[in-house]
């Protein structure tokens, strides 16, 4: 081929030489060989190899080795000796092979004659092999054998190969081998007579082991075999031992095995959620400042949107026309910004569902093993059904499916039960609202929001245009029958005895595809999902349904699905113990009373001045850092920021009672969270620490609880939660905060 063979002078047979590739032009060797033959490698295993055209004739350790076969056929020819003699083909003493891109260490070319197919007399060429000998040491021995010395000995070479691990390598240039092991020698004939030919090097293979030979194979056999002996003895006892350590061992490798999976799980969920927490706070953040832009939210959180707020009309919420405002030039209607914050709105629902799943992965084994911890507060259900529910506002427009939250049959339970009132002067309406206020749900928020995130998501999945979907909610009070009570620990540690007073039912109704009695069956199933490609778009892990209904178990309650049939829509039911919470209760043990109502907001104003509050924010990641930082700063709050724990640490140390509230994330270099809440709570700092991190197993929660953290929220961030958070353990702002100036407090990052 032409780009093979190129040397300095072009193409031709060549030699090396001092110099570098040497053109040969006859068959003169500087060795004297008796023979003027040129032998040029004209084809190789390798195709294209670069030692194409070297003549092998050129050293003699290999023209020896050709010169005798053309000796051997020539003595045949003549009549003095046999072709069969010179058929065996010849392998030369110990080389160094010239070719090879790795050098293989001492190694040997094996020749073997080539005569035409009609003339076996005329040698034409030859075959050449080689033989890299530590390379043909390579899979002799086992993995586990060390310590031996393998000395290669030719009349003119003797070469020695240490093994390690079943591996050889190269000691060196002579025998080499520990003499005092000279009486365990073993010795191999690797050339045998009758195999090659008369004048092929003789080579012998000797095997000594040294003393890691022994360090790795010393036994205690004959103290084993008494051992034996006294086991047979007592072999029905040893039966039962034998039987435990499989047991055991199995169980080890179960908890190998599950320890692998939860370092795995551990390792997905922080790497998910970090990115998607920075995508789910920017949707937000844009949303809101987008909202305040327009005028269509107030300062502090996004209101809810329904059908009469759409921008067809161009109006704001109270009614007025939208203004119209121009951003780089161009000018956008109030309906081009409702279609932005649309898009973003589904951006961000479609971000939150692949975190939904990812909870559903995580909280799989936990509903499996009845293992999944709760953080109990009092809360009203009411409240959480409008705030969850309004999350779907939007996604229901998009999917121009009506989306009604119901609670005419609760109002109408409790005005009946508040009748008897009206005989003291006491309006009905204002006693069935306190009859509402006072009657509460004990149970775990982000648990309890799941289910009814996962229930109604469902019925928009499975609701076609312009169908219904209907959340509604009524009691059943035990107005005749004797109240039981429970005491509870809720999250902040504080105990509460109340009484039952009844049931609470949500029903989350769609007029859907609906269900025929075998999938009503298996609904709740792990795993089920029916017509997936074409009623989910693909989407869902099957395991939604399964952990909503762990979740009501471990809260007391159930939940419950039926459906008149294909076509005829279905509902499931939510059933959970309701509670009678005392007047006493509210404002001592840590109840959810912070309702997103106007009567809460309104309440919350008038009876307390709010100031506030003084908040340390510490993440690794910038963009995380800046979106948390802005979205607090939103809300009125005083943000620092810090990049790590050690950062957080200095900044406690210099004012300990710098700060209300101190935010940290798990994973971060210098100094991770949990080290760092544990160094801020020995500076004797108080401030409310909450652990923000994708990383949400169990024991990852309690390592951040038991550093010092008063509660641990998971990535993607949610403000509300922590506004939660704030209002569950009483975290308050202090007036001090709002007076001081910025350079002697924490200052925006």
């Amino acid at each position: 081929p032409e780009d093979v063979a190129n040397s300095s002078f072009g193409q031709g047979i060549w030699q090396p030489g001092p110099n570098g590739r040497e053109h040969v032009t006859d068959g003169n060797t500087s060795w004297g060989s008796p023979y003027q033959v040129v032998t040029p490698i004209l084809q190789h295993n390798l195709g294209p190899h670069p030692a194409l055209m070297l003549n092998l004739h050129f050293s003699p350790q290999r023209g020896v080795m050709i010169d005798n076969i053309i000796t051997c056929v020539n003595e045949a020819n003549a009549g003095g000796g046999s072709l069969e003699a010179c058929m065996g083909g010849a392998v030369t003493d110990m080389i160094n092979l010239t070719s090879q891109t790795e050098d293989p260490g001492p190694s040997a070319l094996l020749f073997e004659p080539i005569f035409p197919a009609r003339d076996n007399t005329t040698l034409v060429g030859f075959l050449a092999s080689s033989i890299a000998w530590r390379e043909s040491l390579q899979d002799v021995f086992n993995d586990d054998v060390s310590g031996v010395d393998c000395v290669l000995t030719t009349p003119g070479n003797i070469f020695t190969y240490g093994v390690q691990n079943g591996v050889p390598y190269d000691r060196g240039y002579g025998d080499l081998h520990d003499r005092s092991y000279n009486n365990l020698r073993n010795n191999i004939t690797l050339t045998p007579d009758g195999l090659f030919s008369s004048f092929s090097t003789p080579y012998q293979l000797e095997l000594y082991p040294n003393s890691d030979f022994f360090e790795t194979y010393e036994t205690d056999n004959p103290r084993n075999a008494t051992i034996g002996a006294v086991c047979i003895i007592v072999f029905v006892s040893l039966l039962f031992f034998v039987y435990d350590f499989c047991v055991r061992k199995e169980f080890d490798a179960r908890q190998d095995l599950l320890e692998a999976k939860r370092l795995f799980v551990r390792f997905v969920s922080h790497e998910v959620r970090t990115p998607l927490n920075t995508v789910c706070m920017g949707l937000a953040l844009m949303q809101e400042e987008m909202g305040i832009a327009m005028g269509a939210v107030q300062r502090g959180g996004l209101t809810n949107t329904n059908e009469k707020d759409q921008p067809t009309t161009n109006n704001n919420r109270d009614g007025s026309k939208l203004e119209e405002k121009d951003f780089t030039g161009k000018t956008v209607t109030g309906e081009q910004a409702f279609e932005w914050m649309s898009l973003s709105q589904e951006v961000l629902n479609n971000a939150q569902a692949s975190v939904d799943v990812l909870n559903d992965l995580l909280n799989y084994d936990k509903i499996q093993m009845g293992k999944l911890s709760l953080e109990l507060s009092i809360l009203s259900l009411w409240d959480l059904l409008e705030s969850t529910v309004g999350e779907f506002k939007l996604a229901a427009q998009e999917r121009k499916v009506k989306l009604d939250l119901d609670f005419s049959q609760v109002i109408q339970a409790y005005e009946t039960a508040a009748a008897d009132d009206e005989e003291e002067g006491t309006r009905k309406h204002d006693t069935s609202s306190k009859l509402m206020k006072v009657r509460r749900v004990v149970g775990d928020t982000v648990r309890l929001s799941q289910v009814i995130r996962n229930l109604v998501s469902n019925g928009l999945k499975f609701t076609p245009e312009d169908g219904n979907l209907t959340v509604s909610s009524r009691v059943e009070l035990a107005n005749d029958k004797p109240l039981v009570e429970k005491t509870f620990r809720l999250t902040n540690g504080r105990d509460v005895v109340l009484e039952r007073e009844g049931v609470v039912y949500v029903d989350v109704t769609d007029t859907g595809v609906g269900m025929n009695t075998e999938q009503v069956r298996t609904v709740f199933d792990d795993g089920t999902q029916f017509n997936v490609n074409a009623l989910q778009a693909g989407k869902g892990s099957g395991l939604g349904l399964y952990i909503a209904k762990g979740i009501c178990k471990q809260h007391g309650g159930s939940l419950e699905c039926r459906s008149q049939g294909l076509g005829k829509g279905t509902t499931f039911t939510l059933k959970m113990p309701l509670y009678h919470l005392p007047d006493s209760s509210t404002n001592t043990e840590g109840t959810d009373d912070h309702c997103n109502t106007d009567e809460s907001h309104d309440n919350h104003s008038d009876e307390e001045e709010w100031f506030p509050l003084r908040i340390l924010c510490v993440d690794d990641s910038l963009p995380n850092l800046k979106l948390l930082t802005r979205m607090l700063s939103n809300r009125g709050h005083q943000c620092a920021g810090a990049a790590n724990g050690k950062e957080a640490v200095d900044l406690v140390q210099a004012n300990v009672e710098a700060f209300d509230t101190i935010l940290l994330d798990f994973e971060m270099p210098v100094m991770n969270g949990p080290t760092a809440c544990e160094h801020i709570r020995q500076l004797g700092c108080s401030a409310f620490v909450v652990g923000i991190t994708g990383n949400v197993l169990p024991e990852d929660v309690a390592r951040f609880k038991d550093a010092g953290a008063n509660a641990v929220l998971p990535k993607p961030f949610k403000l509300a939660a922590l506004e939660q958070l704030w209002t569950e353990y009483g975290v308050s702002g202090s007036n001090q905060s709002s007076k001081e100036e910025t350079q002697e407090g924490p200052s925006k990052p």
